[in-house]
């Protein structure tokens, strides 16, 4: 939900093995009493078969161009009417027939919809309801809940809404990664991310590891999708070749 977004932090962002998690405290289905869904994780997965729909790599342009001065990622305060006002003005460009209607939720429920019949091989109900914040109820939210919020379920549908192909054994694709020694990766942290490293701490480290392992990965595809005056291009990331 975008309301979450806003207030969204690098403390509650790390990288665990294969995905990108986030912890979320406090949602629209809160009932502060149960911990299955008062305090939770959300798996973020990259997609590196088609950077246009990767969120690690989306994440990974966002930081190379932007400077916060806390260790919120969207430091403003309407940063969910910015993102409306740019996704109509997407849509427009792309011709879309009522583009005026698009928001955040159409993100949100667009993924609720096809995770739920865009495929054969969808996902539990109950871990759907729990990614978009929608309560089964009192009694169910007790029983079912708590399975979907164990791990498998939850990454399974993180991988399917990233838009990995859920009938191919590229479902199960690992993110791009570097294979140099960390210390070497971490020199290139601190350069290319050098307005934010810093601010975010050092376990944010990770994430801006593999985010940029995928702008990396996503490179040749960057160049030919954006225009030459982009922002992205002015990082030394892009200037550099030493880099």
């Amino acid at each position: 939900r975008v309301n979450q977004i806003n207030g969204l932090t690098s403390t509650r962002m790390k990288w665990v093995r294969d995905h990108l998690d986030i912890t979320f405290t406090s949602t629209k289905m809160s009932r502060g009493k149960d911990s299955a869904t008062d305090d939770f994780s959300k798996r973020v997965f990259a997609n590196p078969l088609s950077f246009g729909i990767c969120p690690i790599t989306a994440l990974g342009l966002y930081l190379l161009t932007s400077v916060t001065d806390s260790v919120k990622l969207f430091p403003g305060d309407y940063e969910d009417k910015h993102f409306t006002t740019a996704l109509q003005k997407a849509g427009k460009a792309l011709g879309w027939t009522n583009y005026e209607y698009l928001g955040s939720h159409s993100l949100r429920k667009g993924g609720w919809t096809y995770s739920q019949s865009g495929t054969t091989q969808c996902p539990s109900f109950a871990a759907t309801c729990m990614r978009a914040d929608h309560s089964l109820g009192n009694v169910k939210d007790r029983y079912f809940v708590k399975a979907a919020v164990g791990g498998a379920q939850d990454a399974y549908l993180g991988r399917l809404i990233a838009g990995l192909p859920v009938m191919s054994e590229e479902f199960s694709i690992l993110p791009p990664h570097f294979t140099r020694d960390e210390a070497f990766v971490l020199e290139k942290i601190n350069i290319v991310f050098s307005a934010n490293a810093d601010k975010f701490g050092a376990r944010f480290k990770g994430v801006l590891a593999k985010t940029l392992a995928s702008v990396v990965s996503h490179a040749d595809d960057i160049q030919d999708a954006c225009p030459a005056n982009s922002k992205i291009f002015q990082n030394l990331l892009f200037r550099d070749p030493t880099i």
